[in-house]
């Protein structure tokens, strides 16, 4: 029997996190059928036998190395036999049923690709909700915080990308430029139509990317303001920031090239990779300095990582692998 909908839930030697995320989605998915596909990234055997004995149904696809999120992702896509498929971050928490209301909201809207809920911060607030048009200027304006000085409704209509604003409950869903790789549900067919996730991203922007290739070549993506989970975010690869940053920036590169040309993507390039980081490099090295603080350590490695890759032509997954090997032949 083909599922209504197929999971890849992707986790890199956490299993506490997989653990949680599986637990909320066992008791909230009532009324859909659904398969869950593990991505075990260098997962401990014994970790991953006390998971799969818990849920034995779990597909797992063990993996190792260093491999980016789409690499992952599409493991579980690859083999993923649901009429939709979803991508869902294993520091998540589902609270309600939505995955039930997704695919009932897309079952009746044939001209919809695919569909995003709210993100909610642990106490309830909204993460985030709306992401602005992603263009060089909404980047810009976001990575120096000019976004800052707008509401946050009237700053995503203007491109800001990660600001935390969404329509009331109840409220018509929004056509959507950038969803969210946190929870992002989408039709098999229209994945079919497209392809799977770009795995020349590491780690983001690829989930924009994917919005934007639905929304050119089969439908609208949306967001429903009344389907929420919770993400706690920032729980998988803090340790390796250092190298995360430079990579993010490769990906915006990359896909500022494909999507709004070469000019935008040099105007960035120099702007936030050049210029602005050198800027934060400087401030984060003094604060270094004079604290000896840890985290202000890491922000100078990662802000000088991103000076260091502003002008390359490598891309996020090999300006991710160099500075992980650099931090490794280091230690």
């Amino acid at each position: 029997m083909i599922p209504d909908l197929s999971i890849s839930l992707v986790s890199l030697r956490r299993p506490d996190l997989v653990r949680q995320c599986l637990e909320s989605v066992s008791l909230h998915t009532r009324r859909i059928s659904y398969e869950v596909h593990l991505v075990a990234h260098d997962f401990p055997k014994a970790d991953l036998d006390s998971v799969q004995a818990r849920w034995p149904a779990l597909i797992v696809h063990l993996v190792t190395g260093i491999r980016g999120y789409s690499q992952n992702n599409n493991v579980a896509l690859r083999a993923a036999r649901g009429r939709y498929v979803a991508i869902l971050n294993d520091d998540t928490v589902v609270t309600e049923d939505v995955f039930g209301r997704i695919v009932g909201f897309l079952d009746t809207h044939r001209e919809i690709a695919g569909a995003c809920p709210v993100l909610r911060n642990p106490d309830g607030t909204v993460q985030l909700g709306v992401r602005g048009r992603f263009t060089a200027l909404a980047l810009i304006a976001e990575q120096c915080k000019l976004d800052r000085l707008l509401p946050a409704w009237l700053a995503s209509r203007v491109g800001a990308l990660q600001r935390p604003w969404a329509p009331s409950d109840g409220a018509d869903v929004v056509d959507i430029e950038a969803g969210t790789g946190a929870c992002f549900v989408a039709r098999r067919s229209a994945i079919e139509a497209i392809g799977f996730l770009d795995e020349a991203y590491f780690l983001g922007p690829d989930d924009i990317d994917w919005t934007l290739r639905l929304r050119e070549g089969v439908g609208r993506v949306v967001l429903l303001p009344d389907a929420s989970i919770t993400h706690f975010g920032g729980s998988t690869l803090s340790g390796s920031y250092q190298a995360v940053l430079p990579a993010i920036y490769a990906g915006y590169y990359t896909l500022l090239r494909r999507h709004r040309g070469p000019r935008s993507e040099w105007a960035v390039r120099l702007l936030l990779g050049g210029l602005w980081s050198a800027v934060l490099t400087g401030g984060w090295l003094l604060v270094w300095v004079l604290t000896s603080s840890a985290h202000a350590r890491t922000m100078t490695r990662a802000r000088w990582g991103c000076v260091r890759f502003a002008c390359s032509p490598l891309e996020s997954p090999a300006v991710f692998t160099r500075l992980v090997a650099h931090r490794v032949d280091r230690a």
